[in-house]
């Protein structure tokens, strides 16, 4: 029988289970970010905790939404309210970085799910598909009109899911240097229209 799971903003303890879920969420790809980025002396792990672990970081665990079961998390989806994000400076950006860049400067004004993932003893229970419903329903709270994702062409799966959820494609870059997925293959970003409601429905602060 499937363990029972509550939905819930992300706390500091959690941080430790958000970077073993952001791996899986980016393919390695985060871990190759925080191996570039990492201090002397620091693992990229390490590197993860910090950013995590810090409340103002764009990937601070306050913006992260979790199910939690009685084995540990479940899932967790990460997004962020995207304004002007002009401030992007593609031009210094690694290659891998770059494309995914250029796409967020095109998700301005929206509710930009950043992260998405299940761990793979909680999969099957379409709790993506069940965060992806509660993104919409924060992003509609605060005015956002769509909320916007990415994913790699080469990720059927997720393409499939976004599309079966209502969302369709709506600009494409190359993808280069992933560690997992090959180059030449596509950066999708994908967008849901949404209506808007009053702040008061919304169930979680979207940070």
């Amino acid at each position: 029988m499937a363990q029972p799971v509550t939905f819930r903003t992300a706390a500091a303890h959690d941080v430790e289970q958000l970077i073993d879920l952001m791996v899986v969420s980016s393919w390695g790809g985060i871990r190759s970010a925080w191996e570039r980025v990492r201090q002397s002396g620091e693992t990229w792990r390490d590197r993860g905790r910090i950013e995590i672990a810090d409340r103002e970081s764009e990937i601070g665990y306050p913006r992260f939404v979790v199910a939690e079961a009685k084995d540990g998390l479940a899932a967790m989806v990460l997004f962020n309210l995207v304004g002007d994000t002009a401030q992007l400076d593609v031009r210094n950006a690694m290659p891998e970085e770059a494309g995914a860049m250029r796409l967020i400067r095109q998700a301005r004004n929206s509710l930009f799910v950043r992260e998405i993932a299940t761990a793979s003893w909680a999969r099957g229970r379409g709790l993506a598909s069940e965060l992806l419903a509660l993104a919409e329903t924060v992003a509609a709270s605060n005015g956002a009109m769509r909320v916007t994702l990415i994913v790699n062409d080469a990720n059927g799966p997720a393409e499939r899911l976004y599309v079966r959820r209502g969302f369709s494609v709506c600009a494409e870059e190359a993808s280069l240097g992933h560690p997992t997925f090959p180059d030449g293959s596509r950066l999708l970003l994908m967008e849901k229209a949404i209506a808007p409601r009053k702040k008061e429905e919304a169930p979680v602060s979207a940070s």
